[in-house]
């Protein structure tokens, strides 16, 4: 049948050039991109399982980053340590010096002011090592000295670095009241707390010792002996000194040379009251500190912050002394070693699952460029005839007219 009013051919050719158009624009949007999946319409359960790859692979490649972040800053606190450990050596080899008759007093008196000052040193390490702004060795980096690194794409995936304390000075400390039987500390910052180690070194012409005091709960104190001539125990148990501790605000031990010492202290005000039996005219108190920190570590320096080597006898007793912190040092590094090691094998595996990630999503959502330039020329072919075939078409009524004529 002719007909004019409806072009039946025209209508099949138009809606396959309209069909051939989305497939050629499909193809040129992927040979584009790059990407097979480029909307919810491409690939809907494609689209979800690549959009998850998405978000472990850039949470895989921040936690390598935060690994090696976290080499970075343990690297700069074992810095710190080996400086400590070459200064403690140092101070060994000064305390082996000392401790030999060939040396007089006045000898040892010079080579006591660099061993001090050695001690002060380690202190300032302790106090001012820093990684991005946060002190590293202070106890304070963290929570309580331990910092958790995220080396892993989801949430509780972190490893919990120690870093230690090698001594943290929060407070010093003057005499206000210097008469010969009565001494009063003022502690430089009141703010301190139970478990803060007060120490202070008692001198007189019969005896040089040291003591510590641990704050404990109730303001009340714990009189512990650190000292290069040990504090004993006194005959009069009435006291309350006992090995577990004692049990009232003001104590009295006696010195290794005969001096009564009485101590009484608050732990809210800052300030202690320092008392000595008769006849010790010349008494004294200095190099007053209080420590806060904990660890084997911590308590082997702040047993280094109460040595002298200005005798044979107090030579001998450091030499002890560093041998324990020198040990502890050492055990620190080492471990320092593990995390390194630990994170670089971290951050190789986070680095190798992240790349195979990569080449999966890729997989699911990456054109494949010959299928495509194929396909692009298949459908600019497919056009060409189609576009062909309804001028065809649209031609073929104009055959009708020429019938009326």
């Amino acid at each position: 049948m002719l007909a004019i009013n409806t072009n039946v051919s025209a209508g099949i050719a138009k809606n396959a050039i309209q069909r051939n158009e989305g497939q050629m624009t499909q193809a040129m949007e992927r040979l584009s991109t790059g990407k097979r999946i480029n909307s919810a319409a491409d690939d809907a359960a494609g689209l979800a399982i690549a959009s998850k790859f998405s978000n472990q692979i850039a949470g895989l490649d921040q936690a390598a980053r935060n690994a090696n972040d976290g080499i970075s800053m343990i690297q700069t606190a074992e810095g710190a340590y080996v400086e400590v450990g070459d200064m403690l050596q140092r101070m060994r080899q000064l305390a082996v010096q000392a401790a030999s008759e060939t040396y007089t007093t006045s000898d040892r008196t010079a080579l006591d002011l660099e061993f001090q000052a050695l001690v002060d040193e380690v202190v300032t390490i302790a106090d001012n090592t820093q990684w991005n702004g946060a002190n590293l060795l202070d106890g304070t980096a963290g929570t309580s000295g331990t910092v958790k690194i995220q080396s892993g794409a989801n949430a509780g995936q972190t490893v919990d670095v120690a870093f230690g304390t090698l001594a943290r000075t929060i407070a010093t400390g003057t005499v206000t009241d210097t008469s010969s039987t009565v001494q009063t500390i003022m502690l430089s910052s009141s703010a301190v707390a139970v478990g803060d180690v007060l120490t202070f070194k008692l001198n007189d012409s019969v005896n040089t010792s040291a003591v510590s005091v641990t704050l404990v709960a109730n303001d009340v104190t714990r009189l512990t002996t650190n000292a290069t001539t040990a504090l004993t125990t006194p005959t009069d148990s009435a006291v309350g000194y006992q090995a577990g501790g004692v049990t009232a605000a003001t104590q009295t031990l006696n010195s290794g040379g005969g001096t009564t010492v009485a101590l009484a202290g608050t732990s809210n005000t800052g300030e202690f009251t320092v008392t000595v039996g008769a006849g010790h005219a010349d008494f004294a108190i200095s190099d007053v500190r209080v420590n806060r920190g904990t660890g084997t570590l911590n308590t082997n320096i702040q047993a280094l912050q109460m040595k002298s080597i200005t005798s044979q006898t107090y030579a001998n007793a450091a030499i002890t002394a560093l041998d324990s912190a020198i040990s502890s040092v050492n055990e620190q590094r080492a471990s320092y070693g593990s995390y390194i090691s630990r994170f670089e094998h971290a951050s190789q595996n986070l680095t190798n699952i992240s790349q195979n990630m990569v080449a999966s999503r890729s997989r699911i959502e990456d054109a494949d460029y010959a299928s495509e330039s194929t396909e692009l020329a298949r459908t600019q072919i497919v056009q060409q005839a189609a576009t062909a075939m309804l001028a065809q078409a649209n031609a073929s009524k104009q055959f009708v007219l020429e019938l009326l004529q």
